[in-house]
């Protein structure tokens, strides 16, 4: 299947090559890269509290260890790979030329089911169990109609979202400052505070070769948080071992900032949230993992 997806790629890019003189953007040649990220002990959230205004609470810092590596996408999922794994293309931008720009208007829902379709096609053991006829019973969002019980399958080798801790531990990518381009950030690194989403790819990778963990879209993570309360789910005293977030909750971890959001919600350690069965949100995508 891998080897046939590959050769329809080849195929769309040859065609899109062949035809380019009405300025169609020929499909990236790494759209599903993955980056190797190395198991770390880091510090997590920020000790500015007027760093986390407006957002759910990412201070004090703490230490997390993160006791095993993985894989993550070199880019954000791009509206061309989810076409490809899904049959669809759901993004309010979708254009002739957008193949490369980041897909939007999934939910957290859609997210995982990619997710297992695509470990499906690459011949892997899909990370998640999606009951969609049993309702969640640690999801308290009483407007959520769909209420998936979703798990992960302990030992699977296939795609899945990061946890939080897993996402910004590979945004730092090993810096400690507000941002991973140190304490400022300009337009020439990220886009924010703009019109539209960019291309995959249109700013330098941190450190650790991953594009656009600071905006562009917002990023779904793994993680229950709970609208209201007290959200920083980890005790602040002890050094906390592969953290995954709250055992329940009603709305879901999304992390980076957006196309549409300005400097300060692009912070490292900033923590957003919203509905897991969300899809019209312009600004917001994903990136997958694998171990």
């Amino acid at each position: 299947m891998k080897r046939i997806s590959a050769v329809l790629l080849l195929i769309l890019f040859c065609f899109i090559a062949c035809n380019n003189n009405d300025g169609v953007d020929p499909v990236l040649e790494d759209y599903d890269a993955m980056i190797w990220i190395p198991a770390g002990t880091f510090t997590i959230g920020t000790i500015d509290p007027t760093d986390a205004a407006g957002c759910i609470s990412s201070s004090p810092p703490r230490q997390v260890i993160l006791t095993e590596g993985f894989y993550m996408g070199k880019y954000e999922i791009t509206q061309m790979f989810y076409q490809e794994v899904m049959g669809y293309n759901p993004s309010q931008f979708a254009s002739v030329n957008s193949a490369n720009f980041p897909v939007t208007n999934v939910s957290w829902y859609n997210a995982v089911e990619f997710c297992n379709k695509l470990s499906e096609l690459r011949g892997l053991e899909p990370a998640y169990n999606i009951d969609k006829e049993n309702p969640d019973s640690n999801n308290q969002l009483n407007t959520d109609r769909l209420k998936w019980t979703v798990t992960l399958i302990s030992g699977a080798d296939g795609y899945r979202l990061p946890t939080e801790a897993q996402w910004e531990y590979a945004c730092r990518a090993g810096t400690t400052t507000r941002f991973n381009t140190g304490d400022s950030i300009t337009a020439d690194q990220a886009n924010y505070n703009g019109t539209e989403p960019a291309r995959a790819g249109s700013f330098a990778p941190n450190a650790w070769g991953l594009h656009d963990m600071h905006g562009n879209v917002w990023e779904w993570c793994w993680d229950w948080v709970t609208y209201g309360g007290d959200n920083y789910y980890v005790d602040a005293l002890d050094p906390d071992t592969d953290p995954t977030g709250l055992i329940s909750g009603n709305r879901r971890v999304v992390r980076g900032g957006a196309w549409n959001r300005g400097e300060n919600r692009l912070l490292s350690a900033y923590r957003e949230r919203t509905r897991p069965y969300s899809i019209e949100h312009n600004d917001l995508g994903f990136r997958v993992i694998r171990p």
